[in-house]
């Protein structure tokens, strides 16, 4: 062990020329530093502008304290703090960053302008607020974009700059600090209390561009470590109170602690708006949506945002966090997105009356026991028959269903057959609606008594605490729901958390054990049966427009019938609508046209009709296991716009030779006759794909009431069979050329596990509310679910290597992104404001991207003919991010100089918003004779500059929840299945799984997430002594491990590693 004396002389260290740090250990694990100019000698304490480093003996002195088992403990901590401080000096050292003077951007701008120029439509923009009540949900602006130039969407914004100044969130407070630089996976801060923290960029929730200028930190530079910490080293060292000296940092730490007054003082004169800002900006009877510059102009009485200044934005924002009751709409993008989802007035009241109730019962509870006079009062309140309501359910919902702490009641001891629906053909994850089965719930006591309306209110608040997620974290209210879970006193030995909170609910019956909580999100905003909201309003009035809807051609007299060129729509068995098909029209023997055929709804839709309005709140059809919410009616997509021979098409062309130049880009409007349709599994039986499907399945409740497989395709021609061969030789031509450009190969990527679910439900496929799990109508009554859905896991591939070959489905990828570089080079011509894809570059990466891919990843492609997964997010990483502008942008990823998503529009928004900018300038063009090309007028258009940067920003918000919602629904529906086959043996499952590492966390857990292969799902593995033995869990590492633990509530599968199967030395990223 080390000795004190001997510790406290080792505990001084360099970390740069001239500068010395010294720890001094204070009880409990506490230290404090001074700064000498010089090292100590002969353990002296120098001195340095007036700071007295402290000495041996003072230190000692303070260490002094408490009894002997105390003092050893502080020798323990102080011994590895010695050891992590001297494994960690060596990387502090001074580093000065070169001057970055740029423009100071404009941030949080509101938007402008109304979506259509047309009036009388419900507003469908759910980021931003409304004073007029029927419309309360939101438009898609108002007012201060500036037309004359492009809002950047999240082109600045999506990366902090030094000088940023942003609300850091550190140990659940909220610090004040200037952004200083930025290494591969942390971001280094610098705070008002003049101590730097590495933190990852997403802690900064809220940001103020520029604010400091970036020659200041130029100060504190020698002072900070000059690259990234360890992350099981972070929080030990942020705990050693690792400041700049004062004077190095005095201005910067001026400038902050004068805006904090300034917030401060901005708090104080409108306290009392700030503490009712919920009663200010809460719709009386749904939930609402409000960014925080529109929330801030009304707390703040402010007419023109323009007026708001930072520190009101600040203190608004400040005071929003503290309320209970908002909550960012997403937690991981809220500074570039500050979107809060805003409770109902009716709903905090609700909550409200509950809390009261709780508080009531529990004192009469306790009087109670002493005083019998204190029954009365305690059988009149709410929870008194909640409690023995609930109690009968429980017992009764026990008699077929074991509970688990895993989150999840077990499967239904009763077994129910399925029946094939009448709409039963071989399609992939068939809509579920609804339906349960109810009976009468009895129990020994006799009929259980329906739930009172106030008892149904505390159903209400386990519903939006439990299952939604609504009550903020260590909030005043969080301490409510697992008083509700003890006094049902069901639930002994259980945690008194969300989790236990979820099991309640479905032992009540007010949610079916399966119950995917994700269609139910507050910010994923879907329409629901029985759930008054504006998506529901806005579904209605789409499925009522279907009802009449009439064929207008908008286009009519500007198309081209393509006769009997043969076009080949390629798609999945399970494909619902068919947006394209491709075509190849040869000119000679080095040059061809490659024909992008797309289905044309916008050429019957007008932007401002309700089909058209619904699609754009919805942003893209929402695709979740067991379910999805299409932005069209499902009639009206097959009847008229779904590819097939006689339809309607917007075509996107590319002259090109055989060796991928292009030659000439055309778009035109066209009828398709001769439509070929074939699935990629068929078209990979017919060329030949290098590229071996290899499949997996695991089924729970037995096999699915149909034939899962489609028909095959019928038989392709010679003729055809050379065109697709042609095609793809062509595609990989063209391939090769943008390789030169930069773009990544279409190497092949793992396709991963599709999840089927069958629910045997009451309800008709084709209504696209569905109505599973009602909460509302759940509320006051119980319910009892027998029998549980059938679940498929179908894997086709997996791994963490990506292959050296792509397969034709990459390939047919290649022709699609082909036609989005035609449109958008074809728009950015005419100077046509679409939603253009590129990439964010990273203003200070950590290394270059390009000398990355020169020196370490294509050299290790032309070794392995593979390039790891972890390796491919690095790069990626380095280059920047992928995101939306109202201009061409270069995409580094595809080689492209611009990009848009076109080939969609019957399941996205952007690309029928896009196809709405074409046509109206193919219509002009027409019109006046003449080509556009390099026009700037844009008053024929039907979406101004402005409105497409409002829309991108609203799409941008929407895309994210959406990705993040179906990833959750899949791993909800991955865990069920695991759930009942790991718990219940359901379905045999092999002893361990091989688990992929492909890149390691940097949040400091000692879990790594991996992927499992052949199945495909995230896999939590912790350090144990197996992996410890091999130094630890590595990106890409592959592991045997077995599962330990399935969590149906958190939707994760944990395990522990048994060996290491495999691992890649000498990793160069």
């Amino acid at each position: 062990m080390i000795r004190r004396r001997d510790l406290l002389s080792k505990i001084d260290f360099a970390v740069g020329e001239g500068i010395c740090w010294r720890y001094t250990l204070l009880p409990p694990r506490r230290c404090r530093y001074r700064r000498s100019s010089s090292l100590p000698q002969d353990g002296a304490g120098a001195k340095s502008n007036g700071l007295d480093t402290p000495s041996a003996d003072r230190s000692a002195k303070a260490l002094n304290v408490g009894d002997h088992e105390s003092e050893e403990k502080d020798l323990t901590i102080a011994s590895a703090m010695y050891r992590k401080i001297t494994s960690f000096a060596p990387q502090i050292t001074p580093f000065i960053l070169a001057n970055s003077q740029t423009k100071i951007r404009n941030h949080l701008k509101v938007w402008q302008e109304q979506l259509t120029k047309s009036t009388g439509q419900e507003d469908v923009n759910p980021l931003r607020l409304n004073s007029n009540e029927e419309a309360f949900q939101h438009d898609f602006g108002s007012s201060t974009f500036s037309t004359d130039e492009d809002f950047a969407v999240p082109d600045d914004p999506v990366y902090l700059r030094p000088g940023d100044v942003v609300d850091l969130s550190y140990n659940d407070e909220q610090i004040l600090a200037v952004y200083v630089r930025g290494f591969t996976n942390q971001s280094q801060f610098y705070t008002m209390y003049g101590r730097w923290l590495h933190r990852h960029s997403a802690h900064a929730i809220f940001a103020i561009e520029q604010m400091i200028p970036p020659e200041d930190l130029r100060s504190i530079h020698p002072y900070l470590p000059k690259d990234e910490i360890p992350v099981e080293n972070l929080d030990k060292l942020h705990s050693l109170s690792l400041a700049v000296p004062r004077e190095a940092g005095a201005e910067i730490i001026e400038k902050l602690t004068a805006f904090f007054r300034s917030t401060n003082e901005i708090i104080r004169l409108n306290s009392r708006r700030l503490d009712h800002i919920h009663d200010i900006v809460a719709h009386p009877t749904e939930t609402s949506f409000g960014l925080l510059q529109e929330i801030a102009q009304k707390i703040m009485q402010k007419d023109n945002p323009a007026d708001l200044t930072d520190p009101m934005l600040w203190a608004v924002h400040k005071k929003v966090l503290e309320n209970p009751y908002f909550r960012p709409a997403m937690r991981r993008k809220h500074r570039l997105y500050p979107l809060f989802i805003i409770p109902s007035k009716a709903d905090v009241k609700s909550v409200e009356e509950v809390r009261k109730w709780a508080r009531d019962y529990q004192e009469a509870d306790i009087d109670n026991v002493h005083k019998a006079r204190s029954a009365g009062q305690l059988r009149s309140n709410p929870f008194y028959g909640f409690v023995k309501t609930a109690q009968a359910i429980i017992r009764n919902s026990r008699k077929t269903r074991m509970i688990s702490p895993s989150g999840a009641i077990g499967p239904s001891t009763v077994r129910v057959e399925p029946t094939p629906p009448s709409w039963a053909v071989c399609k992939q994850s068939p809509l579920s609606h609804g339906g349960r089965t109810e009976k009468s719930l009895a129990s020994n006591e006799g009929v259980v008594t329906p739930f009172t309306r106030e008892e149904s209110q505390i159903i209400h608040f386990l519903h939006f605490w439990a299952s939604l997620s609504s009550i903020k974290y260590k909030s005043a209210l969080s301490s409510l729901g697992p008083m509700i879970i003890r006094a049902t006193k069901m639930y002994d030995g259980l945690p008194l958390g969300h989790s236990t909170g979820y099991l309640l609910l479905q032992e009540l019956g007010m949610l079916p054990p399966w119950f995917d909580r994700i269609p139910y999100t507050q910010n994923l905003q879907l329409p629901h049966r029985g759930i008054p909201s504006l998506p529901t309003r806005l579904f209605q009035k789409a499925q009522a427009s279907a009802q009449d809807f009439q064929l207008i051609d908008s286009m009519e007299g500007l198309r081209k019938d393509w006769g009997d060129l043969p076009v080949f729509c390629i798609d999945d068995a399970s494909a619902r609508e068919i947006d394209d098909g491709i075509s190849l029209e040869e000119i000679d023997e080095t040059t061809s046209w490659i024909h992008v055929h797309v289905a044309n709804p916008s050429a019957y839709l007008a932007p401002s009709s309700a089909m058209a309005q619904y699609a754009a709140h919805l942003t893209e059809t929402v695709y979740l296991p067991g379910v999805q919410y299409p932005i069209f009616p499902p009639e009206i997509t097959q009847k008229h716009f779904s590819l097939t021979k006689n339809r309607p098409c917007i075509t996107f062309s590319t002259k090109l030779t055989t060796d991928g130049h292009v030659m000439d880009m055309q778009i035109s409007h066209g009828i398709i006759r001769n439509v070929v349709s074939i699935t990629y599994d068929s078209l990979d039986s017919v060329l030949g794909s290098e590229i071996a499907s290899v499949g997996t399945k695991l089924t729970v409740g037995g096999e699915m009431p149909w034939n899962p497989s489609e028909p095959q395709s019928p038989p392709l021609s010679p003729l055809q069979i050379k065109l697709l061969y042609k095609l793809c030789d062509l595609t990989a031509a063209r391939c090769r050329k943008m390789e030169q450009k930069g773009a990544i190969p279409p190497i092949y990527t793992p396709i991963g596990a599709g999840i089927e679910v069958y629910l045997d439900q009451t309800n008709s496929q084709e209504n696209l509310c569905p109505t599973q799990g009602l909460i509302r109508k759940a509320r006051v009554q119980g319910s009892q679910y027998d029998g549980d859905p059938i679940i498929v896991m179908r894997a086709e591939q997996s791994g963490d290597i990506v292959r050296p070959k792509p397969s034709l489905r990459e390939l047919i990828a290649q022709v699609m992104t082909l036609a989005g570089e035609v449109g958008a080079l074809w728009c950015a011509k005419r100077n046509i404001p679409i939603t253009y894809r590129g990439t964010a570059r990273r203003l200070d990466p950590p290394e270059s991207p390009e000398i990355f891919r020169r020196d370490v990843l294509d050299p290790f492609y032309a070794e392995h003919g593979t390039i790891p997964i972890g390796m491919l997010v690095h790069y990626t990483r380095l280059l920047g991010q992928t995101t939306s502008y109202s201009t061409p942008k270069q995409h580094m990823l595809l080689g492209t100089d611009g990009y848009a998503r076109l080939t969609s529009p019957l399941r996205r928004y952007p690309d029928l918003m896009a196809h709405w900018q074409i046509e109206a300038t193919i219509r002009r063009e027409a019109q006046i004779g003449t080509s556009l090309i390099g026009g700037t007028d844009d008053s024929y258009l039907p979406f101004s500059r402005s409105q497409v940067c409002s829309i991108i920003q609203r799409n941008s918000v929407r895309e994210n929840i959406i990705m993040e919602a179906k990833q959750f629904s899949k791993r909800h529906w991955t865990t069920q299945l695991f759930h009942r086959a790991f718990y219940y043996n359901e379905a045999p499952l092999p002893e361990t799984f091989e688990v992929a590492i492909k890149w390691e966390s940097n949040t400091g857990s000692l879990t790594q997430v991996g992927w499992v292969k052949k199945y495909d799902f995230a896999f939590h593995l912790p350090e144990n002594e197996v992996t410890l033995r091999e130094g630890g869990i590595k990106a890409g590492d592959c592991w045997e491990a077995k599962i330990d633990h399935v969590d149906a509530f958190s939707a994760t599968i944990s395990g522990s590693a048994i060996r290491l199967l495999e691992r890649i030395d000498n990793r160069p990223w």
